[in-house]
C-alpha cells in the first residue's frame, strides 16, 4: 500500500512539476445510451426529456483507482428544434478530485416535418473544480518545498464544450471537443514557482446506423467512436447493441489500445425508468489479476411526451381546422352559386310570366280560330277547293327561302282575284325523314310561316285557314331518293269557294 502511494505521489509531483499532457475526461462505455454525456450537440435531440445517474468504477482489483459519477438532464423546448441540458461530474483517482457543472443549449436545423433529416448543434460552458488532497498522500519529506502547501490544493477554472450532430433517418453521426477553451490549471508550490495542467481539448467522433429486421421489434445497432487528444494514440471503441422493442438490450464492445472488451444488459420499466449494467474487463489474463474489472452502472429516466402528443394533436387540429376552412369555402361557394341560380330561376319565373300572359293571349287567338276552324269546315263541305300554287322548304326548316317570297308574291294577286269572300286553305306538308309528331309540328309551322307572309302582304288572317298534314300526303308514294323527298317538304295554298 506504501508502494502505491509513493507511485501516485509521484505522479502527482510529475503534474505539478510541468505541463503534463494525458486523457483527462472520464471514459464511459455507456455513451452508446446516453450520448449527451460527449455531445452537447445532442441535448434535445430526442422527443422526450431524459435523465441519467451512471456511476462508473474502474480497476477493481487496484486501491484507489477512477471512480467516476455522473448525472446529466437534457430535454426539448419550443418546437422541438431546440433543447437545453446540464452535465455534474465527480471523478476521483485517489488524491486528485475533478468536479465540473455545465449547461448545454442545442439548436437544429430540420430539413424534413417529421424530423428524420437534421443537422443540429450544441454548446456546454461550466466551471470546472480541480482539488489535490495532499494530505492523505504518502511521503518521504513532508517539508519537500516541491509540494503544494495546503492553501493552493483547490483551483475552479472556466470550461466549455461544443458538439454537432447530423440525423438522417436511421443514421446518427456525432462530432464534438470537449475542454475546446484549452483552460490552463495553475498550482504554486512553497517556493514561489509555478506549475500548470493544461486541459487539452479532445475530440471526439462517432457515427451509428439502426438496422431493423422488417415488421419484428428487434433491431442491431453498430456504434463506433473515435477519440484522439493530442500527445496520444488514437482510441477507436466499436460496439453492437441488440434491441427488442426499446424493452430490452444486449451490448458487446471493444476498445483498442486497453484492450478492453466489455458486454452490457439492460431492460425498461414502465416506460419511464431505465436500467443498464455494463461490465468491462482486460482480454488478457495478468491485466485481469492485476488491474481487475471494471463496472458500470446507469440509471434513466425519461419524461415528457406530452410536447410530442400536443405537437400531433395540434397538428390534428390544425388539419380539422383548415379541412373546416376547406368546406366554409366551399359552402360559400355553393351558397354564392345557389343565389346566383335562384336570381336566374326568379328571371326565368318573370319570362314564364310573360310567356303565360303571352300563351294566355294565343289561346284566346286560338280559341278564335277553333271557332273560326269549327266554321270552316262547316262550310268547307260544300265548297269547291281550288288549287292556287305550291312553296317549298329547306331540309327541318320553316323558313321562307328567297324564291319562295318570289312565288307567294307571284300568287297573291291571283289569291286576292279569286279569293274575295272566300277562304284560303294554307296546307303545310313534310317528307317522311323524321317522326310524326315532329312533322305534324314541322307542317304547321310552314303553313303558319306562309300564312304570315301573306298577312303582310295584305291578306287579312281572318280569310286564311292553316292546316298541317305532317308526311300523311306525300307527293311521291316512295321518298328514296333525296328528290322524292324535296317535293314533300312544301305548303299548298287553295282557294275554297262555292
Amino acid at each position: 500500500m506504501k508502494h502505491l502511494f509513493t507511485c501516485l505521489t509521484l505522479a502527482f509531483t510529475l503534474l505539478i512539476s510541468g505541463q503534463v499532457y494525458a486523457q483527462q475526461i472520464p471514459v464511459f462505455s455507456q455513451y452508446i445510451y446516453n450520448p449527451y454525456l460527449y455531445n452537447p450537440g445532442r441535448a434535445g435531440a430526442d422527443d422526450l426529456g431524459n435523465v441519467y445517474l451512471s456511476g462508473r468504477r474502474q480497476w477493481t482489483s487496484m486501491p484507489d483507482a477512477p471512480i467516476t459519477q455522473t448525472l446529466t438532464f437534457d430535454t426539448p423546448i419550443k418546437d422541438g428544434r431546440s433543447g437545453i441540458g446540464a452535465t455534474a461530474f465527480v471523478d476521483n483517482t485517489h488524491i486528485i478530485t475533478k468536479l465540473g457543472i455545465m449547461g448545454s443549449y442545442a439548436y437544429r436545423f430540420k430539413f424534413d416535418e417529421e424530423g428524420t433529416h437534421s443537422l443540429g448543434a450544441g454548446l456546454s460552458v461550466g466551471l470546472l473544480h480541480q482539488r489535490v488532497d495532499i494530505e492523505n498522500a504518502t511521503v518521504e519529506d513532508v517539508g519537500d518545498p516541491a509540494l503544494l502547501n495546503g492553501d493552493n490544493l483547490r483551483r475552479t477554472v472556466f470550461d466549455a464544450s461544443f458538439g454537432i450532430h447530423y440525423r438522417f433517418k436511421r443514421l446518427n453521426v456525432d462530432v464534438s471537443i470537449p475542454q475546446i477553451t484549452n483552460t490552463d490549471v495553475i498550482f504554486r508550490n512553497q517556493t514561489g514557482s509555478t506549475s500548470t495542467y493544461d486541459l487539452l481539448s479532445h475530440y471526439l467522433a462517432s457515427v451509428r446506423y439502426k438496422f431493423g429486421f422488417g415488421e419484428s421489434k428487434i433491431s442491431l445497432e453498430p456504434v463506433a467512436i473515435l477519440r484522439a487528444t493530442a500527445g496520444l494514440p488514437v482510441q477507436v471503441d466499436g460496439n453492437l447493441v441488440l434491441d427488442w422493442n426499446d424493452r430490452v438490450w444486449f451490448s458487446l464492445g471493444y476498445r483498442s489500445n486497453t484492450a478492453a472488451v466489455n458486454g452490457g444488459l439492460g431492460v425498461r420499466i414502465h416506460d419511464k425508468l431505465s436500467a443498464t449494467y455494463t461490465f468491462e474487463m482486460p482480454p488478457r489474463k495478468d491485466d485481469r489479476t492485476g488491474l481487475g474489472y471494471t463496472h458500470e452502472i446507469l440509471l434513466g429516466f425519461r419524461f415528457g411526451g406530452e410536447l410530442k402528443k400536443l405537437r400531433k394533436r395540434a397538428d390534428a387540429l390544425e388539419q380539422g381546422l383548415a379541412e373546416a376552412n376547406g368546406r366554409i369555402d366551399q359552402n360559400a361557394n355553393d351558397i354564392e352559386d345557389l343565389e346566383k341560380e335562384v336570381d336566374e330561376n326568379r328571371k326565368k319565373i318573370e319570362q314564364n310570366k310573360e310567356k303565360l300572359l303571352e300563351h294566355e293571349v294565343q289561346l284566346e287567338v286560338h280559341d278564335d280560330d277553333i271557332e273560326t276552324l269549327k266554321s270552316y269546315h262547316e262550310k268547307k263541305k260544300s265548297l269547291r277547293r281550288i288549287k292556287v300554287g305550291t312553296v317549298y322548304f329547306n331540309r327541318g326548316s320553316d323558313k321562307l327561302t328567297a324564291s319562295a317570297k318570289s312565288k307567294l308574291q307571284a300568287l297573291m294577286q291571283s289569291i286576292l282575284t279569286r279569293a274575295d269572300g272566300s277562304i284560303v286553305d294554307v296546307a303545310g306538308h313534310t317528307s317522311a325523314e323524321g317522326g310524326s309528331d315532329y312533322n305534324r309540328r314541322l307542317a304547321q309551322r310552314r303553313a303558319m310561316a306562309v300564312r304570315d307572309y301573306l298577312n303582310d302582304l295584305g291578306l287579312p288572317p281572318s280569310a286564311m285557314t292553316p292546316v298541317s298534314y305532317g308526311e300523311d300526303l306525300p307527293v311521291t308514294v316512295t321518298q328514296n331518293t333525296e328528290e322524292d323527298r324535296v317535293k314533300n317538304r312544301r305548303v299548298e295554298v287553295y282557294i275554297l269557294t262555292e
